[in-house]
């Protein structure tokens, strides 16, 4: 698979790994820590864009200044300086890199409570991403809350319902 240059390489695993060492206190431990990372760089990037509406379309990792974030007018601005929604956004970005890198076979995705901190429209944005984008995956949700059921509803997606 052949990628577009970037000026900067979004993620490579080197990236990967500072991340979950410096950002780990602002999200849930890493469910594939015994996996060796694997460069998700291209992915990363393009699935961050796409449940952000754009908002975030680079990921960079600076010496002097750590992991950063491009934001819409083309600057960087340090992850730690993100609301807590966003930084879960990106957690979950990283994830579906992953498992994407991981294996050529479709594996079911398990969700439970990833979307506590998004607003509706994150919420949204990343169903609708999910739904168009690993169609081919058996995706598992579980919330306490309705919300993820409405929206799903509003856009028309199908899903199973179980109550346990």
């Amino acid at each position: 698979v052949a990628y577009p240059v970037a000026p900067f390489v979004c993620l490579t695993w080197y990236i990967t790994l500072w991340f979950f060492i410096n950002i780990s206190e602002y999200i849930p431990t890493f469910p594939f820590a015994s996996v060796v990372p694997v460069p998700l760089s291209w992915f990363l990037c393009d699935i961050i864009s796409k449940i952000s509406d754009n908002r975030y379309t680079n990921i960079v990792l600076n010496d002097n200044d750590g992991l950063n974030v491009e934001i819409q007018n083309g600057s960087y601005m340090p992850v730690s300086r993100l609301s807590v929604g966003t930084i879960d956004q990106m957690y979950l970005s990283l994830r579906l890199s992953a498992l994407n890198e991981i294996s050529n076979e479709t594996m079911p995705i398990i969700l439970d409570e990833v979307f506590a901190y998004f607003d509706d429209e994150r919420l949204e944005n990343v169903l609708r991403y999910l739904n168009t984008n690993f169609k081919d995956n058996q995706i598992i949700l579980f919330t306490c809350s309705k919300r993820e059921r409405e929206i799903l509803e509003k856009l028309n997606i199908s899903y199973k319902f179980s109550k346990i």
